[in-house]
């Protein structure tokens, strides 16, 4: 199973008045169709939905709600929410709804262009789930980026990050490195940071993110994706540079 059967059934429920909802195997994941255009769905990870254009910005503004980065750029008008924020039936309805709204606005022509659209950038990045990069697009990355090049000593890695931001990359070519080591990375919208496995754990013990997956059905245990919406993401990049190098900042 390549995601969470019990949110999927969440959704099922949510949808279940409805006499337009197709599944399709997406993103190596499951995707509901409503009147033919794609609404939500979920990764082996995360749920997804899509907003659209307009609503892109207000979804975002949204407790545990970040950009979808599934190839490694954000994806206009689609959105991952995080568990914290689909927990509670009505916390899900209320995203769900978000995604009828949108994809029940769209002309006739748009619905049934959706399908084959989605299945093509599908094709285009199958085994690209590896690829990272920092988007102007997420004010977090850019914040993390200002704070980090205000301090002298980091400013330097911040620099040669930019140099190489551009454009997708496999795993360990692009992200912060210190040392020629790789620190921090920029991947699904979020921050990703390298620290002792026993850290890692009591993290995640703590709400404040899950093990890394790359895509490939392994858990780096030794890797943090940071999904809290609380984190102060500078503190951990400082001290996941801190253990790589083996000097704290």
């Amino acid at each position: 199973m390549s995601y969470d059967e019990n949110l999927a059934a969440r959704i099922r429920g949510v949808l279940s008045e409805r006499t337009d909802v197709v599944e399709k195997k997406m993103f190596g994941g499951l995707c509901f169709m409503v009147g033919g255009a794609m609404c939500c769905g979920l990764t082996k990870t995360d749920f997804m939905v899509r907003v659209g254009a307009d609503q892109y910005d207000d979804a975002l503004a949204q407790p545990h709600a970040r950009p979808m980065d599934f190839t490694g750029r954000p994806l206009a008008g689609m959105v991952y929410v995080a568990p914290e924020g689909i927990r509670s039936a009505a916390a899900l309805a209320k995203w769900v709804g978000r995604g009828v709204s949108f994809v029940s606005s769209l002309p006739p022509a748009a619905k049934r262009s959706t399908s084959g659209s989605v299945a093509k950038k599908n094709a285009e990045s199958k085994g690209a789930f590896n690829r990272v990069r920092a988007s102007g697009k997420d004010p977090r990355v850019d914040k993390l980026l200002r704070t980090l090049r205000s301090d002298p000593k980091l400013a330097p890695i911040v620099d040669a990050f930019e140099k190489t931001k551009s454009g997708a990359r496999k795993f360990g070519s692009n992200g912060l490195k210190v040392d020629g080591k790789l620190f921090a990375l920029f991947t699904q919208g979020t921050l990703v940071v390298k620290l002792p496995k026993d850290r890692v754990a009591a993290l995640v013990a703590s709400g404040v993110g899950k093990p890394f997956d790359p895509g490939h059905g392994r858990l780096m245990k030794g890797w943090l994706t940071v999904t809290s919406t609380t984190t102060a993401w500078t503190d951990l990049a400082k001290e996941a540079h801190g253990f790589v190098s083996g000097r704290a900042v």
